[in-house]
């Protein structure tokens, strides 16, 4: 709530639904406030939540202009203009209003003028402003132009100038060593000159927490605190930090299991959070991340004991969610690609505790009906499949799984079709939670092999050419690199693949040098 010493009291509407909270410290005089005018106390306090920014600098003692009579007949909203807007964006501001504009598209939302909305919005605007450091702004007057049974709109606006930061101290972090001090307070998104922002501030107070708790302070409050000067449009701002003592990973209790063996689980979570290491929640979520790369939850969570529970300090608490022993998975599809396009089927066998050690083995089979080149000119007909057998035993070595694949593959394409077996094996490593690295060795052997004559030349190093015995053996290596803040659904980041095959000429009839990158 705004509070002023005049008596009046009124609560701004939050602009895009973003409420904010105002506790005033220091109250001005009744004075100094003239009647129905912006009030210029010398020296205004007051405290700022997390997600509030001040309202009040430029808001106490404030008069709306008259508003507009409208019609009770709610004309369409024909545009909506804001004069005298030159420091912010035009169209961030009406982004954020329920007065909007009707399209001219025949299809288009029909916006009617309502009464309520439009006051409402005129708060909306004079908080947008506030939000962005313009305490001083002010909705100066509002027009409704009645035409043809439509409205235009227009609103006045007086930007004034923004309140900037004078200077910017952090609390509370005496009893931490020097070097950890200097780090917490460095590269905070407030300083001195800066425009007083309420991302800034909010960012400043979530980066503050974020870095004591990265430094192993588990329980940590932080609050800020900004006097503004509104006569010199400057502001002061104080973040005050309250940590707990340094928190060291302890004891391992894993929680949910039914059939996995609790070992492997402890073994993949010790692998970031090992006994004796400071705390981090960044230790928490590649402990998190290791055990869900077994292949056999539903879903993991990696928390720290909170104080409460009956647990030893620095406990952490893995509950897990484990997948079905056994599932079957059966689908279609359709698949169009360039010079081929394919009718479907899909059977999936997969058991997740192969002999009680977390080893995971799946039957995958696919059968299909290609039509070349298209489904509406087939120039070729035939079926298409594979059935494969994987096995995945996680842990084999420290931070190193093992990987094998059997399958029989029935391939059909435009110059040829063939019968092939594949076995490859492969030892995925993993270092750091972000990079994957997978070396691997394939062999595949071809039983039958027939090409198909092509009715034009065939490009250069194309070959149909298998002559038996027709094989190919290969050592390669898979690497990904994966800094994406969330691998379901990123909102930041990047992710690198990269992959090289090298076919012996020695063990089969083929000789080359594969590499593919990919971002």
């Amino acid at each position: 709530m705004l509070s002023s010493s005049a008596g009046e009291t009124r609560r701004p509407l939050p602009p895009f639904d973003r409420a904010r909270s105002l506790v005033p410290l220091h109250a001005c005089t009744p004075r100094s406030i003239p009647a129905g005018r912006l009030g210029s106390c010398a020296h205004l306090s007051v405290v700022l939540r997390p997600l509030a920014i001040v309202l009040a600098a430029a808001s106490v003692g404030c008069a709306h202009p008259q508003r507009p009579a409208v019609d009770e007949d709610r004309p369409v909203v024909e545009s909506v203009r804001l004069e005298g807007v030159s420091a912010l964006d035009e169209d961030a501001i009406k982004g954020g209003l329920v007065t909007r504009a009707t399209r001219s598209w025949p299809w288009s939302t029909r916006y009617r003028l309502d009464r309520l909305a439009l006051e409402q919005d005129l708060r909306r605007v004079e908080t947008f402003y506030r939000l962005q450091g313009y305490f001083d702004a002010r909705v100066t007057s509002t027009r409704v132009e009645l035409r043809d049974g439509a409205a235009r709109v227009v609103i006045g606006i007086s930007e004034g100038e923004p309140t900037r930061i004078e200077r910017v101290e952090v609390l509370g972090l005496d009893a931490l060593a020097p070097e950890l001090r200097r780090r917490l307070e460095e590269r905070l998104p407030l300083r001195p000159g800066q425009v007083l922002l309420a991302a800034d501030y909010d960012a400043a107070l979530a980066l503050l927490r974020g870095r004591l708790r990265e430094a192993g302070v588990a329980q940590v409050e932080v609050e800020g605190r900004v006097e503004i000067f509104p006569e010199r449009r400057e502001a002061f701002v104080a973040l005050s930090a309250r940590p707990g003592p340094l928190v060291h990973f302890g004891d391992l209790v894993v929680e949910g299991l039914r059939i996995i063996p609790a070992a492997k689980v402890r073994a993949a979570a010790r692998r970031a959070v090992p006994e004796g290491r400071l705390f981090s929640p960044q230790a928490l979520e590649d402990a998190q991340a290791f055990v869900f790369e077994l292949g056999v939850f539903e879903t993991v969570r990696a928390v720290l004991a909170e104080p409460s529970e009956a647990l030893p300090p620095g406990t952490v608490r893995v509950v897990a969610q484990e997948r079905a022993a056994n599932a079957l998975t059966l689908g279609g599809g359709v698949g169009i690609e360039r010079g081929l396009q394919q009718l479907e089927l899909v059977a999936n066998l997969r058991n997740v505790n192969l002999l009680g050690g977390a080893s995971s083995l799946s039957w995958e089979n696919t059968l299909g009906l290609q039509l070349l080149p298209s489904l509406f000119r087939p120039e070729r007909v035939g079926f298409s499949g594979e059935s494969a057998l994987e096995l995945t035993v996680p842990q084999v070595w420290t931070r190193t799984d093992l990987a094998g694949r059997l399958a029989y593959e029935r391939i059909f394409r435009q110059a040829y079709s063939a019968d092939a077996v594949s076995v490859h094996l492969g030892a995925p490593f993993r270092p750091r939670r972000f990079a994957l690295f997978v070396p691997a060795v394939g062999f595949q052997q071809y039983a039958r092999f027939e090409p198909v004559p092509l009715a034009a030349p065939a490009p250069p190093g194309f070959s149909t050419d298998c002559a038996p015995p027709c094989r190919l053996a290969f050592p390669e290596i898979e690497a990904t690199y994966d800094r994406r803040d969330d691998p379901v659904s990123p909102r930041r980041g990047f992710l690198l693949l990269g992959e090289a095959q090298y076919a012996f000429p020695a063990f089969g009839g083929f000789h080359f040098l594969r590499i593919v990158p990919e971002a």
